[in-house]
């Protein structure tokens, strides 16, 4: 897939948020929605551009040996962002359930966000291998990588992940959103578990860099 045509989808999927949200919401002059699109859109197209080729047709079109169903895994993500972002425009724009998100924590919402994918971003940036599934990519020359966040904490994608789960509904404005998310985060933990077990077992030197850094998520916490 050409990188002009992932940049479309890019596109097309903010726009596609944008329409969900403000569609939900039943109102088209909610500015912190279209900033929320807005920085999806940017952070998107910032990933295209940095990230290394192989690993974009990696996470699209992950290798054999996965340990789990990337169908599944794609339909799962989807339905979870889907129920947070009409929960959140039904709750913001129509029914306003828990709405009474003080401005200071949207905007504070919105900093955990961006900083969430930037780190994401630096992620991929530094790790060629980061697919969308759960296996040993030996045909792409599988390695460990310590640079970067990997520094800090073994999995700094997941972290971020979870960052932009628990801000999401804060930068959108609707305490009830993040409910879905919540779930999303428990798949996560669970997806952490397996992964390590795969890495210990099957990539040469995962053990040593686990010894190494001892933190999964956060450092000192986890």
């Amino acid at each position: 897939m050409s990188t002009v045509l992932i940049l479309g989808w890019c596109v097309a999927a903010s726009l596609a948020a944008a329409a969900i949200l403000l569609g939900a919401a039943g109102r088209l002059d909610l500015l912190s929605m279209w900033a929320y699109a807005g920085l999806w859109l940017l952070s998107s197209i910032a990933g295209v551009l940095t990230a290394d080729p192989g690993l974009v047709r990696e996470r699209l079109r992950p290798g054999p040996g996965a340990r789990e169903t990337f169908a599944l895994a794609v339909f799962a993500a989807t339905v979870i962002v889907l129920a947070h972002w009409v929960i959140a425009g039904v709750d913001v724009g129509r029914l306003h359930w828990s709405d009474a998100v003080p401005r200071a924590l949207r905007w504070m919402g919105f900093l955990v966000l961006g900083t969430s994918l930037a780190v994401a971003h630096w992620s991929t940036y530094v790790n060629p291998f980061f697919s969308s599934v759960v296996r040993i990519q030996s045909e792409r020359g599988h390695r460990v990588v310590s640079s970067g966040p990997y520094a800090y904490v073994r999995h700094p994608g997941y972290a971020a992940g979870i960052g932009m789960a628990l801000s999401s509904g804060l930068a959108l404005g609707s305490w009830l959103s993040v409910l879905p998310n919540l779930f999303g985060i428990a798949l996560l933990v669970r997806r952490i578990g397996m992964e390590e077990s795969v890495l210990a077992e099957d990539l040469d030197g995962y053990d040593e860099y686990r010894r190494r850094v001892r933190y999964r998520l956060v450092p000192g916490v986890w």
